[in-house]
């Protein structure tokens, strides 16, 4: 028995320096960067600021490089059950539970390393973790949801009668949890999207490492441009503010996020056009609106 527990003294050692080797040498050809994260998702209402909370989130994407392909997608943790990435040519993604408070989904998917595999082009499978953590004091490191603003021409507009002949800028409050990040690699991100009555998105902020721009925590708005929206129509927007723990695993970036996402629907006034097959209810336009029906070409 003395010996056996020799051996395994022995053993153990040499195997996490052998990980940890491994983790080193990775050269990802195909992947843009992989994120993991815990997320707050709310509804703004149209006549107020107020944000009713819809639900507390886990998920897991794989952002895939222009040209690249990763398919058979995992992601595994001692305290849950693997679970798989759904295959898609851009961002693959996996979404866990869904929770009326951050202790229940803490208790479902508690911090710790999260470990990535996947399959890139050429059969090449990788194994890389991220980890999530609590602050110092172990207090939430989920910000505030964000307001949403919307204006044009300098002035404050309603979201029931949005003029579609001006463009709309949409600002938010400051992200005042966001900051620079310690490793250089990319500061706290602000993400704005905008989608029609299907659910379709048709404009989006930007994502990092992709070499084309995005928005940070310093950020204080966007410019939808009046052309993609048309008289009597229905849109949707969505603001998230992210807290995000950087590092590099080999040549691939890794996200751990905290992040929490505020939901506005608005209206443009005058006559439809009729452009759009629109139904009397929206259509889900992010996994995170729960409080409408979705289709299963969302993504």
């Amino acid at each position: 028995m003395k010996k056996n527990w020799l051996i395994a003294l022995l053993i153990i050692p040499l195997l996490a320096l052998t990980y940890r080797a491994q983790i080193k040498e990775v050269n990802s050809g195909d992947t843009q960067f992989l994120v993991v994260g815990k997320t707050a998702n709310y509804r703004q209402d149209q006549n107020s600021s107020f944000r009713e909370m819809l639900n507390y989130h886990f998920f897991a994407e794989i952002f895939v490089k222009a040209g690249g392909k990763i398919t058979n997608g995992t992601l595994s943790n001692t305290s849950i059950d693997i679970m798989n990435f759904e295959d898609h040519p851009s961002t693959l993604e996996t979404h866990g539970g869904r929770y009326n408070n951050e202790e229940n989904l803490n208790a479902s998917y508690p911090n710790g390393e999260y470990l990535f595999r996947y399959i890139e082009k050429g059969d090449q499978v990788f194994h890389i973790p991220v980890t999530l953590t609590n602050k110092d004091d172990g207090q939430t490191r989920i910000p505030r949801p964000p307001t949403i603003i919307l204006k044009q021409d300098g002035n404050l507009v309603s979201p029931v009668a949005i003029n579609p002949d001006e463009d709309l800028n949409i600002s938010w409050i400051p992200f005042s949890e966001g900051g620079v990040d310690k490793n250089g690699l990319v500061d706290d991100l602000i993400f704005a999207v905008v989608g029609n009555c299907l659910g379709e998105k048709i404009f989006h902020s930007g994502v990092p490492f992709s070499g084309l721009k995005y928005l940070t925590y310093n950020d204080n708005d966007v410019i939808i441009n009046k052309d993609i929206m048309d008289p009597g129509g229905f849109y949707q927007v969505s603001v998230e503010h992210a807290v995000m723990d950087t590092n590099y695993v080999g040549n691939v970036p890794t996200i751990a996020t905290y992040a929490a996402t505020s939901f506005l629907d608005f209206n443009t006034s005058g006559e439809k056009t009729g452009r759009l097959n629109c139904k009397n209810s929206p259509l889900q336009m992010d996994k995170g609106q729960t409080d409408r029906n979705k289709e299963s070409s969302n993504k």
